[in-house]
């Protein structure tokens, strides 16, 4: 029997009630750091509506969120989902959202899917999991970590630091392990960061600006704000 981790903020989405009463895939719902959805130990996929990709990408958090996933899982999807002439519509007010998506799939490596509705969406992580979980039986979900239960520091510390952009877990334990603390990695500068293997400069700077700067609130352009309420209404 097929199963499927889904994060608890898909609970209410439809999605993973399809998946079990109409293909009856065993959904587990966890608190998933990375992902939206797992059907596998290798592939992670991250659920988005239209709407939701181009907030999204105004925000910034587009790339973070695809940087994690990458680091996390080695065949990293996203689904966009809803009409794709609404991004066309999109890109009146924000010429990024197909360069964008050229992006993801060029400098990310990660596959693009495409469903107009939570039914398509569902069959497409059938799909995936039938695949992973077929019957050679090569790959079966594994179990996935939320947040660390409440005294165990040595979770909390990795889990902290994977939080910092472009951190994956093997990255994590190398900048506890030179720094010796999270509060360490935390004031380091750009060129002490910079010097652990497999960071570099660009992550290091990145890390430095999203732990320096200051906190303010950011209105999305009102093209952008206005065509997302449209699709909404």
């Amino acid at each position: 029997m097929l199963r499927v981790y889904a994060d608890e903020r898909e609970r209410r989405s439809g999605v993973p009630e399809i998946l079990a009463k109409k293909y009856g895939v065993i959904v587990t719902f966890k608190n998933m750091p990375v992902a939206d959805y797992a059907v596998s130990d290798r592939v992670g996929i991250e659920r988005k509506s239209v709407s939701d990709f181009l907030k999204s990408l105004a925000d910034g958090r587009l790339f973070n969120q695809a940087r994690r996933l990458k680091e996390v899982y080695q065949k990293p999807f996203i689904i966009v989902e809803g009409k794709w002439d609404w991004v066309e519509k999109a890109e009146r007010t924000s010429k990024a959202a197909s360069p964008a998506l050229a992006s993801l799939v060029y400098d990310f490596g990660i596959g693009i899917i495409y469903t107009l509705t939570k039914e398509d969406t569902a069959r497409v992580i059938k799909f995936l999991a039938e695949r992973e979980q077929g019957e050679n039986k090569r790959r079966v979900p594994v179990k996935l970590q939320g947040k660390p239960p409440i005294g165990d520091v040595r979770q909390w510390q990795l889990f902290l630091v994977q939080c910092l952009p472009g951190v994956g877990p093997k990255l994590a334990e190398k900048l506890l392990e030179r720094f010796g603390s999270v509060r360490a990695v935390f004031n380091a500068s750009v060129a002490e960061l910079s010097k652990v293997e497999g960071l570099g400069t660009n992550k290091a700077q990145e890390i430095v600006k999203v732990l320096t700067a200051p906190w303010k609130i950011r209105k999305d352009k009102e093209g952008l704000e206005k065509f997302i309420k449209k699709e909404d209404s």
